[in-house]
């Protein structure tokens, strides 16, 4: 006598029908749920079943090769359950990349698919994926800057926009973006905290944002230690992006009738160009002066010698926050008023700053 399958055991029964194309019906009977359980599963709707039965339902799909029909679900949601990260940049960066991840596991964590497409700073190439995008009818768009910016994009009325490492001048727009100020606060207050009264800053020349933000940290963090501000203890660079730049500011600072004990830096790169014209000088990181820099690109800061102490740039926690405010708007479950969400930058403490020449023992 044949024996009858068990509810809800699939490897009893997981085969798929011959001859037509898997159903939810066949996933619900072989996994002993409701078709709408399946639905609700498979669709990652935030429900109040068991996560035994998720993995349940999620298994004997895979075994059946059950695949949703995404043509007919989005013509009855008028959902295509896709959404877009435009960008100029950050598909083909180091830095950009940790933003597409966190962005791609976000999406994936609820049933997304996230499309990405990169412009090179082209607006004809921005025009053009923008069009293309639209005729695959995502959800909706994320506008990504490969650094904190403004930005303004093209009327959007029909699709949800989020931004992502970049702001609306209008506020009209949520976006998620470094907090810069504090960051360059606790940078800091990270020599003020180690005994150190003359700081230097080497901060970018150029016009971003960014850079304004940073140097305000700076100078609260040195009226929060009760310290006066010495212009001439900031000097800004026109170029941030090589060694070059760090190198030309520092001497500027050592020149000084009463040179900085510390220096923060505005980057990674910067810090590296300082190192070199203090070793040339000389000088040892950090038993005569302490470097901090910014932004924590690894190889760079774990490969200087000694290791450089930097803030890290929450790149990753970024791409996460736009996709999920994002779907948000989408499921509708956030209306609010559009936000600028500011993530933390956090402190990677290494061995490049420590206390002033006076404060050390001997």
């Amino acid at each position: 006598m044949p024996t009858s399958t068990a509810a809800g055991d699939p490897s009893r029964d997981a085969s798929a029908p011959s001859g037509r194309r898997v159903t939810m019906a066949d996933v619900a009977r072989v996994a002993g749920v409701s078709k709408t359980t399946v639905s609700l599963v498979l669709s990652n709707a935030e429900t109040r079943l068991a996560e035994d039965t998720r993995r349940r339902v999620r298994s004997v799909a895979r075994q059946l090769g059950y695949r949703r029909d995404l043509v007919a679900s989005s013509m009855r949601t008028s959902q295509t359950r896709t959404i877009a990260l435009l960008s100029d940049r950050l598909a083909t960066t180091s830095v950009g990349w940790a933003m597409v991840a966190g962005a791609q596991a976000a999406a994936r964590e609820r049933g997304y698919m996230l499309l990405i497409a990169n412009t090179e700073g082209d607006p004809e190439r921005e025009v053009d994926a923008l069009d293309a995008l639209r005729d695959r009818r995502v959800d909706g768009l994320i506008f990504g800057a490969l650094f904190h910016r403004a930005l303004t994009i093209p009327d959007m009325t029909d699709t949800p926009v989020v931004l992502l490492d970049a702001y609306d001048p209008e506020r009209r727009l949520s976006a998620v973006v470094p907090d810069d100020e504090v960051g360059g606060h606790d940078a800091t207050a990270l020599l003020t905290a180690a005994g150190h009264r003359r700081i230097g800053f080497i901060d970018d020349a150029n016009d971003v944002t960014a850079a304004t933000l940073r140097l305000d940290g700076y100078h609260r963090a040195l009226a929060d230690a009760g310290l006066a501000a010495d212009p001439d203890l900031v000097v800004r660079t026109n170029d941030p992006i090589t060694p070059v730049g760090g190198r030309t500011a520092v001497v500027e600072l050592l020149d000084l009738p009463d040179p900085p004990t510390a220096v923060f830096c505005f980057n990674d790169r910067i810090a590296s160009g300082a190192y070199q014209a203090i070793r040339a000088r000389g000088l040892r990181i950090p038993e005569d002066i302490s470097v901090v820099g910014f932004d924590d690109h690894e190889a760079l800061a774990e490969g200087l010698d000694p290791p450089l102490t930097t803030m890290s740039l929450p790149h990753e926690a970024m791409g996460r926050w736009a996709v999920l405010r994002l779907l948000d708007l989408l499921d509708g479950t956030d209306d609010a008023a559009p936000v600028v969400h500011r993530e933390a930058c956090r402190p990677v403490l290494r061995a490049s700053h420590g206390p002033p020449p006076s404060r050390r023992p001997g």
